[in-house]
């Protein structure tokens, strides 16, 4: 892969898609940011390093043209509809994580694309209390052998895709995904990790934020700062060998709870984190201890953040209330 190659990330103005341009420019690359509605706030900073391009990866001749227009060598597909949009509106989720999906990868195979790295996610793998009969029990870590069983409509278009891509696979396209786990940092955030996000700057200067649905104090998550994950996604992207592996789990290796993170930011801040759930029960957000090991081993990969030095890290940049 050149050093002027392009590569287009659909969703490139996102939370991770906006980090993943920045690890890329970093890198000496070109970012196509592709996006159905461009967040100019998240990309300020990287703005003139960039090519943006209002598009949809359900409009094929939208994305054709992205792909033809700029000689596109490789792609990061991130566009979804992400659970609290799923359960909004079911039917477009489904047209964009899964048909938006299908068009990515065959563009991508019909153009000679050389690599698509795509974001499944850790949903697939539902609620940890669905692998209480495991061998080791639900609290094991579990490695991509052990077969999903996705829990929402969202980890279940994450699912299908990953057997839609071991369908292009099979047909020679070098196509990996990675699962993202709970990834959080800076910028304009909607969803589960807006609700975290949104608690930390409540505390922040000594205040008062507020942890709801759909987490809990208890709910168990793999966390990982957006520029570790975004380097996951670009490592993979850029590396010159083919991966060993179809799908990876990513993360750092850590384990925490919610109740874990938001001590520290109390720590950090002065102020107070409350929770209107204690315990996650069969509703609330509660994942299986995802084992990374294969992704960072492989790539030889080790994190910038852990759990505490992330936290520090995103307060010094979000803000009081009705900050950034």
């Amino acid at each position: 892969m050149s050093q002027d190659a392009v590569v287009l990330i659909t969703g490139g103005t996102g939370l991770i898609g906006s980090q993943v341009a920045r690890e890329l420019i970093s890198q000496g690359r070109k970012p196509l940011l592709f996006s159905r509605n461009p967040n100019l706030d998240n990309i300020r900073d990287i703005a003139d390093a960039s090519i943006i391009v209002q598009g949809d990866v359900r409009d094929t001749e939208s994305l054709s043209a992205a792909l033809d227009a700029h000689g596109v060598d490789s792609i990061i597909h991130l566009a979804a509809f992400l659970g609290v949009h799923m359960a909004a509106e079911p039917g477009n989720g489904i047209v964009v994580n899964c048909i938006g999906t299908d068009n990515v990868f065959r563009l991508a195979r019909d153009r000679g694309v050389r690599r698509v790295v795509w974001a499944s996610s850790a949903a697939v793998y539902g609620q940890k209390t669905f692998y209480a009969d495991r061998e080791g029990g639900p609290d094991r870590a579990m490695n991509e052998d052990v077969a999903p069983v996705p829990g929402n409509l969202y980890g279940g278009t994450k699912y299908l895709d990953e057997m839609l891509a071991a369908q292009y696979r099979s047909q020679g396209s070098d196509i990996v995904g990675l699962r993202p786990v709970t990834t959080f940092g800076t910028g304009s955030q909607s969803g589960a990790i807006g609700v975290l996000q949104d608690a930390m700057r409540g505390a922040s200067n000594g205040g008062r934020g507020v942890v709801g649905a759909p987490w809990a104090r208890e709910s168990g998550i793999n966390p990982i700062h957006v520029a570790d994950c975004a380097s996951q996604f670009v490592t993979t992207c850029l590396r010159p060998e083919p991966m060993k592996q179809a799908i990876y789990n990513t993360g750092t290796g850590e384990r925490a709870t919610v109740g874990d993170m938001m001590r520290i930011v109390s720590q950090i801040t002065g102020g107070t984190v409350e929770f209107e759930h204690e315990s996650p029960g069969s509703m609330l957000f509660n994942g299986p201890d995802l084992d990374s090991s294969r992704l960072r081993e492989e790539l030889g990969w080790t994190p910038r953040f852990q759990l505490a030095t992330a936290v520090e890290e995103i307060l010094s940049k979000i803000g009081p209330a009705g900050g950034q």
